[in-house]
């Protein structure tokens, strides 16, 4: 071989183990993997997913040396993922890795599953000290390397972004991993739900989400919870799609949001007037007209700001929305 060392290394933090040769110059030379995957509707069981990491262990380690076309002999470290991760499927990866290490008496290195993620990625992509958002199934924090160390400048408070998923996935019946048809599914729909979240200085909480998500699941009708959802977000939301300068087609789905709420909830009146302010500002960027309008943008903002039956929570955003046309 040309290279100077050759790792082998071993994942087992939750649902996947895999196995992974690498030389020192970067490249991988195998990468095999099997995926533990529990009933529709269930996510994983610790215990399940152990056994599934220790039968697929002996028969992974094997294909990943073919794959690499090299003998035991020439491995000189093994390294696993020491978590963070799901305890009995953690404890497989360092059992099987430590007995290598002994039998083949080569350096056994833990490594932070975090830190991994984010190593591999500046490997494959070349960049030199970034910033990250790091992202997966227990991780959802931003990143940086600072005297030494790898530093966390902001992270969920709750649940990760792949723990998001996969409940709400598993609520709506499909097995864990849920992402590949979450995703599969968001790229075919048309339709976007304003859910709530809550940021908190550099942190995010995603639980409320979950819960709003649970309930629409529930019950096909729209529910106040998720009006209310609307109410908390659709400005905030409008704001960063003009700020991002998408194509989200706002007024289809401004317009789906207004259909909803029905004119006898009189205590959604004040979310009916947001939703159309925010209405007539897509359109009027847009250039186009919907039946939905029949005053211009400051004749809402004049009718909401003067209403003393709106809640001033309404009010702030509208006015923020209207401060920021303005500067537009």
């Amino acid at each position: 071989m040309n290279s100077e060392y050759l790792c082998m290394g071993i994942e087992s933090t939750a649902h996947t183990f895999g196995v992974s040769i690498m030389d020192s110059e970067g490249n991988i030379l195998s990468d095999v993997k099997s995926v533990y995957k529990p009933p529709a509707g269930s996510g994983i069981h610790p215990r399940e997913a152990s056994r599934h990491h220790t039968v697929t262990a002996p028969n992974l380690i094997n294909e990943a040396m073919e794959k690499a076309k090299i003998s035991y002999s020439d491995i000189d470290i093994i390294a696993y993922s020491a978590g963070p991760g799901i305890g009995p499927c953690l404890r497989v990866g360092a059992t099987v890795s430590r007995a290598l290490s002994l039998r083949l008496k080569k350096p056994l290195i833990p490594v932070n599953h975090a830190i991994g993620h984010i190593e591999l990625a500046c490997l494959s992509s070349g960049v030199k000290d970034p910033v990250n958002l790091l992202v997966s199934g227990g991780h959802t924090m931003i990143n940086s390397f600072n005297a030494g160390k790898w530093r966390v400048f902001g992270e969920t408070l709750d649940l990760t972004i792949g723990q998001l998923i996969d409940q709400i996935g598993r609520y709506a019946g499909f097995s864990s991993p849920a992402g590949a048809i979450m995703e599969e599914l968001a790229r075919k729909s048309k339709n976007y739900l304003m859910l709530p979240y809550s940021v908190k200085g550099n942190d995010v909480s995603f639980s409320g989400i979950l819960t709003s998500a649970k309930k629409l699941l529930d019950d096909d009708n729209l529910k106040p919870v998720y009006i209310a959802a609307i109410a908390s977000h659709a400005s905030y939301t409008f704001l960063n799609v003009l700020f991002d300068n998408s194509n989200m087609n706002l007024v289809s789905t401004i317009n789906n949001f207004i259909n909803y709420i029905d004119d006898s909830l009189n205590s959604y009146k004040g979310i009916k007037l947001e939703l159309k302010y925010l209405l007539a500002i897509a359109e009027q960027d847009q250039n186009t007209i919907s039946q939905q309008n029949n005053l211009n943008t400051n004749d809402l903002y004049k009718l909401i700001m003067e209403s003393t039956d709106i809640s001033s929570s309404i009010k702030e955003r509208v006015n923020k929305i209207h401060e920021f046309q303005i500067y537009k």
